[in-house]
């Protein structure tokens, strides 16, 4: 008599012990993926709004360190002339071609410049306000050296930027930037404004 094995090729238990389907895999490999996409996606969105924010941080900084010399050199000034009041010839050693001349302050260091106009360097974006006058010292006074150019706010919006009006003795000097505005206000001794 000869004995038969009973071969089982397939069992149930031995099958579900042994891992998972094909399908199985797939799946999870696509539901993987998916997950994975979905949180790169939200991790390159917000380092694009970092960027965007820290930016915007940077020009409201560069803002009020403007405003803050505006207004220190206003309260030094001996006379204050404002842009239709300026000639290009009482600009001094400025470079005024293509710019609109906004404030000009007369010191005791010497004349003070501000305009608005086109970059003229790629370096800089935009319309930008532009100071040409004595610069400071190492002890933040000004030196009676020959007046420098530099650019002290960049990215304006078109058609804004720095303007400034006088009225009854207050020179007022506004500062658009990024939707909104800052107002610096000084006053004028005596009739120096002229408007």
């Amino acid at each position: 008599m000869v004995l038969r094995r009973r071969c089982r090729l397939n069992p149930p238990a031995r099958r579900l012990a042994g891992g998972f389907s094909l399908v199985e895999l797939s799946l999870t490999l696509l539901l993987g993926s998916v997950l994975s996409a979905l949180m790169l996606q939200l991790l390159l969105s917000e380092g694009r709004h970092g960027q965007k924010l820290a930016r915007l941080l940077r020009e409201r900084q560069s803002s009020a360190r403007a405003v803050q010399l505006i207004r220190a050199e206003l309260q030094q000034a001996r006379e204050v002339r404002l842009g239709g009041a300026i000639q290009a010839g009482l600009a001094g050693s400025c470079a005024t071609a293509g710019r609109q001349l906004v404030l000009q302050l007369h010191s005791p260091a010497g004349t003070i410049t501000y305009a608005r106009g086109p970059a003229r360097d790629p370096i800089w974006r935009g319309e930008v306000v532009w100071r040409c006058g004595p610069a400071y010292d190492r002890l933040g006074a000004l030196t009676s050296a020959a007046p420098q150019t530099r650019v002290l706010i960049d990215a304006l919006p078109p058609g804004a930027g720095l303007a400034a009006v006088s009225q009854q003795g207050v020179v007022q000097v506004r500062l658009d930037r990024l939707g909104g505005h800052q107002v610096i206000q000084a006053i004028s001794r005596g009739s120096d404004a002229v408007p």
